[in-house]
């Protein structure tokens, strides 16, 4: 049984806000693009562990668009427009939640009404409803419990991001703080004030997913939960 997934805290920036952010996290998003386009770019861009074209391809054979056809069928056909539907049903497959098991991809509504996840209330007949939605969904938790983004970023999609700046950056989407830190090839992932990454040195297996006293001399005795699921570099506060 799926639980209720509200999305608590969600802001819908002006259209133009939404595309520059898309672009800011290194996606295609001009609403000018042709529309066939934009869907291949934005939907390749969200398997940034598969690095060969023909790896991506097999990622879009693996999602349905609806009971006739995989998503690389669907884009092989240059599409104009995407139903709300079949958006719908390649995105809950994105979120991790499995067709004809969590969901029927006749009716991804029922499924999508019951856990609260929010959608767009029409067909995508553009490019520019295309970012809109995408922008939605990235913002939209994960049969995890995470962001779409946070999920993303956790295989890979920003490993360019940090490559371009001079220092330890902050992304904002929909006003919300992403911080991606960048050593080496590890990352250190920072998201809103309330979690914050211990380094590796300072971890041990006792304080594995409990809280943990942290000492820095601008932070002390902060509270903060101890994550071991990833190598930890340093550690540094979003506040």
């Amino acid at each position: 049984m799926l639980m209720k997934l509200n999305q608590f805290a969600r802001l819908t920036p002006d259209f133009k806000v939404q595309v520059a952010e898309l672009k800011q996290i290194g996606l295609q998003a001009d609403p000018d693009d042709a529309f066939s386009q934009s869907a291949t770019d934005l939907f390749n861009a969200f398997f940034p562990e598969a690095y060969t074209l023909a790896a991506k391809e097999d990622k879009l054979a693996q999602v349905a668009v609806n009971v006739d056809q995989t998503l690389a069928a669907w884009l092989a056909k240059k599409p104009s427009k995407m139903t709300r539907r079949d958006f719908y049903n390649v995105a809950l497959q994105l979120l991790g939640f499995e067709a004809f098991t969590d969901f029927d991809l006749n009716d991804p509504f029922k499924m999508m009404t019951a856990t609260k996840l929010p959608s767009l209330d029409h067909d995508l007949t553009s490019t520019a409803d295309l970012l809109k939605a995408v922008y939605l969904l990235l913002n939209t938790r994960t049969k995890h419990l995470v962001s779409y983004l946070d999920d993303l970023a956790n295989r890979g999609f920003l490993k360019d991001f940090q490559k371009k700046q001079k220092k330890p950056t902050h992304l904002l989407l929909t006003a919300k703080s992403n911080k991606f830190l960048m050593r080496g090839r590890r990352f250190v992932k920072l998201f809103g004030s309330n979690r914050i990454w211990i380094p590796i040195t300072m971890a041990t297996a006792t304080c594995s997913k409990r809280l943990f006293t942290a000492r820095k001399p601008q932070i002390k005795g902060l509270k903060c939960p101890c994550y071991l699921l990833q190598i930890l570099i340093f550690m540094e506060p979003t506040m």
